[in-house]
This record gives C-alpha cells, sequence and structure tokens, in this order.
C-alpha cells in the first residue's frame, strides 16, 4: 500500500524546510568542499550556485542537456563554462526522498562525497522535515519504448506506473561477478533499499586514475575498495549486492536531470553515467516519446524482488 503521506508520494511540490549545510572533502578534486542546500519557490527545480564565482554567472541548471562530461561522475557546464561535478549522489537523494526544489550552493568545483553514499543527505532531510508547496508536482510519462547501445552496455526506458530500474552489472572480481538488481521508487524504498550504497572501485586502478587527476580524494572512508577479490573497508559490505545497488543510485541521479519524475521502467546492463545522459537525451529528441502531467501516486503495488531477501547491513 503506498503511504500518500510520505514526501516521496506528495502531489504536491516540495522544498526543505531549512537550510542544510555540508562539509567534506571531495572524490575527484580532492579539495574541502563546502555545500549549503537551501529552500527555494517552486518551479525552481534543482540549482546549484557556484558561491566562489561571479554572482551572474555562478547558476548552474541540474539539466540532462548540461551534462557536459560523464567520466566516473556526473558534471554540469552551464553557458558560461562554469562547472559542478559528482552531482549524482545529491540528486539521487533528491528525488529519492520527494524533494522538488532546492538551491545548493558549493564554493569550488565538486560537492563534497561525504560517505560514498546518499544516507547522510536523507538524515538530513529527514531531520529538517520537507515543505508542502502551492503547486502540484508534474510527472514525465514515457510513451515508447527508447534504447541506448553502447559496446557490450545497454540502457532502455519504457512506459510504466512509476518509476522501475532493473539494473545488473559484471565484474571480473569474484566478489561481484554477475548482480542484477530490480528497485521500484516508492514510499521509503529509497531509504531502505539503496541510501547506504557506496560508490565502489578497485584497488589495482588507483594509480591509473589518479595519473588521470581522477579519485584524489578518494579513500576506504568515501568509497567501496575492492583488493583483489577482498574488501579493504573494515566495515565490509552494507549490502551483499551493494555494487549494483550503488549503480541504480547513480542511476536516479542522472535520470532526476529530466526536471521532473518519471513514469519509466529503466532495464540496463552495465550502463553507467555516458550512457544515463544518452538516455535522457535520446527520450527527449522526440516530443512522440513522452508527455508531462500532474503527478498521482501509483496506489496498491504488489512489488517484489526475488533477489533481495538476504540484503542487510554488515
Amino acid at each position: 500500500m503506498i503511504n500518500p503521506e510520505l514526501p516521496v508520494n506528495f502531489t504536491c511540490q516540495t522544498t526543505l524546510n531549512k537550510q542544510i549545510n555540508f562539509s567534506g572533502i571531495s572524490l575527484h578534486k580532492g579539495v574541502i568542499s563546502n555545500m549549503k542546500i537551501k529552500p527555494s519557490k517552486a518551479n525552481t527545480g534543482i540549482v546549484f550556485r557556484r558561491t566562489d564565482k561571479n554572482y551572474k554567472q555562478n547558476v548552474i541548471n541540474a539539466h540532462f542537456l548540461n551534462v557536459s562530461d560523464t567520466l566516473l561522475c556526473t558534471k554540469l557546464t552551464n553557458e558560461h563554462t562554469l562547472s559542478i561535478s559528482t552531482v549524482e549522489h545529491l540528486m539521487a537523494a533528491l528525488i529519492g526522498f520527494g524533494v522538488d526544489n532546492v538551491i545548493v550552493e558549493v564554493d569550488c568545483p565538486e560537492l563534497p562525497v561525504l560517505d560514498g553514499s546518499s544516507s547522510q543527505f536523507i538524515r538530513s532531510f529527514k531531520k529538517v522535515g520537507l515543505k508542502k508547496l502551492n503547486e502540484n508536482r508534474k510527472v514525465i510519462n514515457v510513451l515508447k519504448k527508447v534504447s541506448v547501445f553502447g559496446k557490450d552496455r545497454s540502457i532502455s526506458i519504457e512506459p510504466n506506473n512509476g518509476l522501475t530500474i532493473e539494473m545488473e552489472i559484471n565484474h571480473d572480481c569474484k566478489l561481484i561477478k554477475s548482480q542484477r538488481f530490480i528497485y521500484k521508487l516508492e514510499n521509503s524504498s529509497f531509504e531502505d533499499q539503496l541510501m547506504n550504497a557506496r560508490t565502489y572501485g578497485f584497488k589495482e586502478h588507483a594509480s591509473m586514475l589518479i595519473k588521470q587527476g581522477l579519485a584524489l580524494g578518494a579513500s576506504e572512508n568515501n568509497a567501496l575498495v575492492f583488493d583483489g577479490d577482498t574488501v579493504s573497508n573494515e566495515e565490509g559490505l552494507r549490502y551483499y549486492n551493494e555494487p549494483v545497488r550503488h549503480k541504480i543510485l547513480d542511476c536516479m541521479g542522472d535520470i532526476f536531470m529530466a526536471g521532473f519524475r518519471i513514469n519509466g521502467k529503466v532495464i540496463a546492463y552495465k550502463s553507467g553515467h555516458e550512457l544515463n545522459n544518452k538516455l535522457m537525451r535520446t527520450l527527449f529528441s522526440d516530443n512522440k516519446n513522452w508527455n508531462i502531467s500532474s503527478y498521482k501516486p501509483s496506489g496498491i503495488f504488489t512489488f517484489e524482488n526475488p533477489l533481495e531477501p538476504m540484503a542487510a547491513i554488515a
């Protein structure tokens, strides 16, 4: 049964009750990033502001057409070539909890990575609570199936009641191998199933990434690190299939770049930020693929995930 009193199910738009502050190292730049997430009015959407830059040029809208780079993160760039990186974990938390409108102020080119998941965002949203705004929430309805392919990767979206993401990944690492998970956005499902899943990487790739100017702030404090066929983190795995859950978390953040919630079923194989963005660009390239309507909760939904029963926090 859908609980209409949970923010993710509100028929009206929302924003935060009050400002939330975060500070921490950024994943790729390796610098301290200070961030303020501020309430905003209806129909603002998600807007980033670079407070270290000229006020007249520092606004960067969270929109799929502003995605300028997808190498190991999602980077947004405005018409003044000002950018903000690694926005996907926050974007996923916003759609997962049901936050439609905020202004995010950051004093450097990248958001703080925190623990590499979306958990701290969700906990903060719950503490301050959300404010209902006097405007209907809009939703994008997928009308036709759209697919994108890339080498051995693929992603598609098709008509659906609500947002469902079915993701499969495959790695040589024995602790990962092939993982598949199906996620439905409803009630507290993001908090229950996804928010703790951390970004992950492989120790043998570290030196190569650093030479490319990436992962300069990465550590076991903000990423799930695989060393051969073992986990380096003292905490261990938070879910038995944490990697695939994080890929779904990333996908949610990238999909929210549409500007609204989406009613669609996503089916992905080894998809990352690049294909996620290409899917959004392809979907919206033809007006016959989609329309916009007022959001209505889907009601009773008997969704079962046959691959979830062993999931647990370690």
